[in-house]
């Protein structure tokens, strides 16, 4: 009697990183244009849904972002980053009074506490273990790979008060699988609700949603960025990936007409043609996050700008 054969599985394990860039575009093109069909069009989503299957469904999906993001290490950056900052070490809550701390005259410090956003692999929770790190991390994701990832949907986390906001919110790679620009929109408003004043955010996103996309450009999304009310403390770019380091300023934030509607922009990508990006950012007037910042300043909820 021969061997018998082991089962060939549909998706196989994944080793190449040019096949996990095109499960990760794939997965990209067909969710946003599933998104962007009517539930009674019944045929067209049937079809999008047995190409993502063909394609391995978000297990797939995740695999390639794994490997892909095993280049370039997220955590090691932000950690660098906080480090950088000089509050990887716990954020000061007062000065130390005990005679233990007043002989190495150490101020008395808490854990930062971090929301990784579309978390895909534990490298940030084990940062946070190491000697002299002081981090509290809270890592979720709409699928969990991990017992240490929480399975919810960061949009639809109830709103957060100022003593509940993070130190740091890390959104790697996320922002791009939004579907509509109005939904993007919304993402940037609630990664500025949920983090502290004088908090961090780090967004990742890939470099070709800004630099070749026919409706925005990486000086327009930086300045949508500052309009935001964030400072653009860092840019960091591979020949991939764009980095953001934003810090949340007090203010309150006015949201410009130019960016309540996606218009494609004059001249775009510097001469270069457009690869069929069609990346953009908008605030719909009806937007939940626009409506509810609305109310709350109605109420009179909000001081410079902030909800407390």
């Amino acid at each position: 009697m021969g061997k018998r054969r082991k089962p060939i599985p549909l998706v196989r394990p994944l080793k190449s990183r040019k096949l996990a860039r095109t499960i990760t575009t794939q997965f990209h093109v067909l969710t946003h244009a599933r998104s962007a069909l009517p539930l009674t069009a019944t045929q067209e989503l049937k079809e999008i849904d047995d190409k993502l299957e063909e394609l391995g469904g978000r297990k797939s999906y995740q695999e390639a972002s794994q490997l892909n993001t095993s280049v370039f290490s997220t955590s090691k950056w932000v950690v660098g980053r906080l480090g950088a900052m000089g509050i990887l070490e716990g954020k000061v809550v007062s000065e130390a009074t005990s005679k233990a701390t007043k002989k190495s005259k150490k101020p008395h410090r808490r854990p930062i506490s971090v929301l990784e956003v579309g978390c895909i692999n534990t490298q940030l929770q084990d940062a946070s273990r190491k000697p002299g790190v002081r981090m509290s991390v809270r890592s979720i994701d709409l699928r969990s790979t991990s017992s240490l990832v929480e399975v919810a949907d960061f949009n639809a986390l109830p709103p957060s008060l100022e003593s509940c906001r993070y130190d740091a919110i890390v959104c790697s790679m996320v922002i791009n699988c939004v579907p509509t620009p109005a939904e993007r929109g919304e993402m940037l408003l609630r990664l500025r609700n949920f983090t502290k004043i004088g908090g961090v955010v780090f967004l990742m996103l890939p470099l070709l949603c800004v630099n070749r996309s026919k409706y925005l450009d990486k000086p327009g999304f930086t300045a949508m960025l500052e309009d935001l009310k964030f400072e653009v403390r860092e840019v960091k770019e591979t020949p991939k990936i764009l980095f953001y380091t934003l810090v949340k300023e007090e203010g309150e934030i006015v949201i410009k007409g130019k960016w309540r509607k996606v218009k494609e922009r004059k001249g775009g990508g510097g001469g270069k043609k457009y690869t069929g990006n069609e990346f953009a950012v908008c605030f719909e007037e009806g937007g939940e996050e626009v409506k509810k910042r609305k109310r709350q300043e109605r109420e009179g909820k909000f001081e410079n700008g902030e909800g407390r």
